[in-house]
């Protein structure tokens, strides 16, 4: 996720490719070796849910909900939860940094949550394609105000035996009017989702 001076991209497609594999460090995510399964697999633990053995929606997060670990479909991991460097980075997540002044970027108080209402719902098609849907909040810094309710859609998209596509729809609706920005522009260009 990007943010132009125009806007918000917010619909996005990863496309991974299948290369060799052999079992490494990255087995120890899920507790058990990485493996090929049927491409609608869905698995439930307590705060998350893995789909087709690729990648694991942390919907239940305290501070917001993350994709990780992300794979590709050889098993190889892309994704890093909170590096040593970025403590709030998790994985492949969306934020937006500033809802009005308040910080939905980084975990350094004071700062806002994004928090599901419930368990996303799942919806598995024949083609293969899984999809999430939740209703989330973005609570302010206070922890009671909603600043912003969103709906999410997140689908898993088989493109063919070597590589798939994790697409993301979200739909922002603000309880009231807010501004939305982002960091000032740097060295790395501004960024806020």
């Amino acid at each position: 996720m990007w943010c132009a001076p125009t806007g918000f991209l917010l619909d996005s497609r990863v496309k991974f490719a299948r290369g060799h594999r052999t079992p490494g460090p990255a087995d120890r995510f899920g507790g058990r070796p990485w493996q090929a399964g049927p491409v609608t697999s869905v698995d439930w633990n307590d705060d998350g849910v893995t789909i087709a053995g690729l990648w694991t929606y942390a919907w239940a997060a305290k501070r917001r909900p993350f994709l990780h670990p992300v794979r590709t479909p050889a098993g190889h991991v892309l994704t890093v939860d909170a590096p040593d460097d970025h403590p709030w980075h998790h994985g492949l997540w969306f934020a937006i940094k500033y809802v009005d002044d308040d910080n939905f970027w980084e975990e350094m108080a004071p700062y806002g949550v994004v928090r599901h209402l419930a368990a996303p719902s799942i919806t598995e098609r024949t083609d293969g394609s899984v999809t999430l849907t939740g209703d989330l909040h973005w609570t302010r810094p206070d922890r009671e105000t909603v600043a912003i309710e969103e709906q999410r859609r997140i689908t898993h998209v088989p493109i063919g035996d070597d590589a798939y596509a994790i697409d993301l729809d979200t739909t922002l609706v603000p309880t009231a009017d807010v501004r939305l920005d982002r960091t000032e522009f740097t060295t790395w260009g501004g960024y806020g989702g």
